[in-house]
């Protein structure tokens, strides 16, 4: 009984020694071209003082080096083509995090939308609707399930 607690002690202990130490990429699902967004790369070794960082699509690859600060990088990017770009970091063993860029005009359709159609239709709540869930999907990727 003794030696039981003993290992389920040890091993909680390495997972969690594993999990704080875990390097962790964040980078937000969703952005309008040519506007900057952060990437951030948190928990990095002591003993690494730069990570690169590379943002890809096919054949585009767009590659940064981030100077390390208190176990953290940080940068902000910009992208001018609109698609689905993928973050990550060969040197850190980190899982690539997807990025979907958006043309910075869509930004215009819902709330003109919803303008418009309450101009037409004179009821001001229906178009709202309708301009949030235009918003909705494209923020979903144009899948209206989701």
């Amino acid at each position: 009984m003794l030696l039981r607690k003993i290992l389920i002690t040890i091993a909680a202990f390495f997972v969690l020694a594993t999990n704080a130490y875990t390097q962790e990429l964040s980078v937000s699902s969703i952005s309008l071209t040519d506007i900057s967004f952060k990437i951030d790369v948190k928990n990095i070794a002591a003993g690494i003082d730069s990570v690169e960082l590379f943002i890809k699509k096919g054949d585009f690859v767009k590659n940064y080096k981030v100077p390390v600060v208190n176990s953290a990088a940080e940068i902000s990017a910009t992208l001018s083509e609109s698609g689905n770009y993928y973050v990550s970091s060969p040197s850190l063993k980190i899982e690539p995090q997807k990025i979907r860029i958006l043309p910075g005009w869509f930004s215009l359709v819902p709330p003109l939308l919803a303008i418009i159609l309450s101009l037409i239709i004179r009821e001001v709540i229906v178009s709202l609707a309708a301009g949030i869930y235009i918003g909705a999907l494209f923020i979903y990727d144009f899948n209206p399930l989701t």
